[in-house]
């Protein structure tokens, strides 16, 4: 049975094939839609963002590695959030929340860079 939104990452067979194409060389995530939302953020030095559908966090780390300040991303996923955990476990200044964009709540109140990569089709 098709399970909806977010909650099909957290189907253990599903998450892992889907692990599975993202890590791979050629994923269309990697090279043809990173690219874009790099050059739409442009210039991430000593900015705060909120990722709404954060997914596995290594995009997030990228940002890190660019001179990102703060980072906040949010996921319904329990798998993902591990994932983002794992991936972002060297910066103090990243979190990650475990909440549906439904009924999301903002604990902080001003951010430069809302970003919400390929996640508003499962809402």
């Amino acid at each position: 049975m098709a399970q909806p939104g977010s909650e099909v990452y957290d189907d253990e067979e599903f998450f892992s094939k889907y692990i599975a194409k993202r890590r791979r060389l050629n994923s269309p995530n990697d090279l043809l839609e990173e690219p874009i939302i790099d050059e739409l953020l442009a210039e991430v030095v000593g900015k705060v963002l909120l990722d709404l559908g954060c997914g596995d966090g290594r995009y997030a780390a990228k940002l890190m590695n660019r001179g990102l300040k703060v980072y906040q991303g949010v996921d319904a996923s329990e798998n993902m959030i591990r994932l983002a955990q794992e991936h972002l476990r060297e910066y103090a200044e990243a979190s990650i929340e475990r909440q549906t964009l439904e009924e999301i709540t903002v604990t902080r109140r001003s951010y430069d860079i809302v970003l919400s990569r390929l996640v508003l089709h499962y809402l």
